[in-house]
This record gives C-alpha cells, structure tokens and sequence, in this order.
C-alpha cells in the first residue's frame, strides 16, 4: 500500500528552504556587514553603561530616546548584559558567514528571529502607540528597520551557512 503525503503550507516551505541558495558573495558581505554592525551596536552599550549618555544629553534624556517614554536607564549591570549579548550575536553571524557547521547555522538564525521579532514588535507598537514621543518616532524611522536589516543579513549568512553544507554533504 503507497501512502501519499499531502503538501503543507510547512512542507513547501521547507522545501524551497532547502533548495535556495544565495548568492555566496551577497550572503559574505551581509554576513559581516551585520556581524559589525552588531559589534558596533554592543560598543555603544558598552559606552552607554560608562556614563556616555549620547543620544541625550542626561539619563533622563536618553531614557526617552533609547528605553521608552516615562521610562528609567537600566542598570550598568544590566546594560553590560546587552552589551555582552550583542558581541555573541556579532559572533555567531560572524562564525556563520565562514562556517558550515550546525551550531554556528543555528545561532545565526537564533539571532535572526529574536531580531526580526523585535523589529516586527518595535514598528507596531510604534505605529499603535503614535508619536507623541521621540522613543515612537525613533523606533519607527531607526530601531526596528535596523533590527529588520540585522536579522535579514544573519538569515542570509545562516541561510547560505546551510547551503555550503549541503553541497559538500552532496
């Protein structure tokens, strides 16, 4: 007796993941494009858990800016996490966009998800809470499109992560 199995929305996908190769060149560069980007970013949390209060010009200020409207700078404490969680991102992109092994794959697109999460988040709650705020115009205009591009290049190092390993599988 055959079985036949019916194709899924989920199938379909997982099969044109698997077969889409990018362009190699295109997937390097945005590997370490987003790779830097976030090193540069946890730089500027590293600067901010010192006492560099840009783009403010005192933590009230950059509370608005940078944490959200009526909202309090975390602590340095936990600001050295961020920054700490930054670098490991900026790593596993990084491993990613050289790598073929599994691990790397899979925190590079860990990386992609938390990150285009949080940009699909920023832009709607910016949209449904207005701009009253500098924090809503800011989230709209710089934070979630960054973390869109960020996400889309670590999905593209994992994505041809993926594909270099199963042509040398194959």
């Amino acid at each position: 007796m055959t079985t036949i199995r019916k194709k899924t929305l989920w199938s379909d996908l997982a099969l044109r993941r698997r077969a889409w190769r990018p362009d190699p060149r295109t997937a390097r560069r945005a590997g370490w494009t987003s790779a830097a980007a976030l090193a540069g970013i946890a730089g500027i949390h590293l600067a901010w858990a010192l006492g560099w209060r840009w783009p403010g010009h005192d933590d009230a200020t950059l509370a608005q800016r940078v944490v959200g409207p009526n909202s309090e700078l975390p602590s340095a404490g936990l600001t050295y996490v961020v920054a700490g969680l930054l670098v490991a991102a900026a790593g596993a992109v990084g491993a990613a966009t050289v790598d073929d092994r599994r691990l790397p794959r899979l925190a590079a697109w860990g990386v992609a998800g938390v990150l285009g999460a949080r940009g699909v988040a920023g832009a709607g709650s910016a949209v449904a809470a207005g701009f009253d705020e500098i924090y809503w115009t800011l989230e709209l205009a710089v934070y979630a499109p960054l973390c869109l591009a960020l996400a889309a290049g670590a999905g593209l190092a994992a994505q041809s992560s993926f594909a270099r390993s199963a042509s040398i599988a194959g």
